[in-house]
């Protein structure tokens, strides 16, 4: 769900990923955990659904420096529910650059790599996404706790 916009396109791309992982199982060397090596073809296997889609989505290219946040922040206060719902929010190349960096610990010279951008745009996408993450943030929500 976190790279997907709805959940019928997260599940195509669950099964999908599914597919790929018992059609390739004599790829799998167990030169590490299988776990990593599911994730790695989920990972992949999402960002080619997120490619499709990006086609359709501009992605603005301007550097921006990456700004650090102090512990103790709302997302503290936050349920797994809430912040899948404030991410899926974000533009599609935000959430896709979010994800990979704060979720998946790619680099932004693998994101770069990975979604065919530059890295600036990688830092900037997430500056950006963490700006609008936290405005949202502060706007009360009809949630129920």
């Amino acid at each position: 769900m976190r790279y997907c916009s709805s959940r019928a396109e997260a599940e195509d791309a669950l099964q999908v990923t599914f597919v790929k992982i018992f059609t390739r199982l004599e790829q799998f060397r167990g030169q590490g955990p299988f776990e990593a090596w599911a994730r790695r073809i989920a990972v992949t296997t999402s960002l080619n659904a997120y490619q499709q889609q990006r086609q359709h989505v501009a992605l603005e290219a301007e550097e921006v420096t990456i700004l650090a946040h102090p512990d103790g922040t709302p997302f503290d206060q936050l349920s797994a529910e809430d912040i899948i719902r404030l991410m899926h929010q974000l533009p599609l190349g935000y959430r896709t650059v979010l994800n990979l960096y704060a979720i998946e610990g790619y680099s932004h010279a693998e994101i770069s790599d990975l979604l065919g951008i530059s890295e600036g745009t990688s830092k900037s996408q997430l500056s950006r996404a963490r700006r609008l993450l936290e405005e949202r943030m502060l706007v009360p929500t009809n949630s129920s706790h």
